[in-house]
C-alpha cells in the first residue's frame, strides 16, 4: 500500500503547463518544452512539438524561396 501512495504522491507533485499553441496541458519538464533564459520557470512557451511543426512550415517556406531565387539565376 505504501508504494501506491508514494506513487500518488510523487505524480501529483509534477507542474503542469499549458502550451500556448495547441494548449495541451503538459508537464512543465525538458522532456515536453525546450528550456528558456527568458521566462520565469525556464521554459518556453509552447511544446516541443509545436516548435517542431512550426520549424518545419517555415523551412518549407523559405526552401521554396531558395530554389525560386536558384531558378531565376540559372
Amino acid at each position: 500500500m505504501k508504494n501506491s501512495i508514494d506513487d500518488f504522491v510523487s505524480f501529483t507533485a509534477i507542474r503542469m503547463k499549458s502550451c500556448t499553441q495547441c494548449g495541451e496541458m503538459l508537464p512543465a519538464t525538458n522532456e515536453y518544452f525546450y528550456k528558456s533564459k527568458h521566462t520565469r520557470d525556464g521554459l518556453r512557451w509552447e511544446c516541443k512539438e509545436c516548435v517542431s511543426k512550426k520549424d518545419r512550415e517555415r523551412y518549407k517556406k523559405r526552401r521554396g524561396n531558395y530554389h525560386h531565387l536558384i531558378n531565376l539565376l540559372t
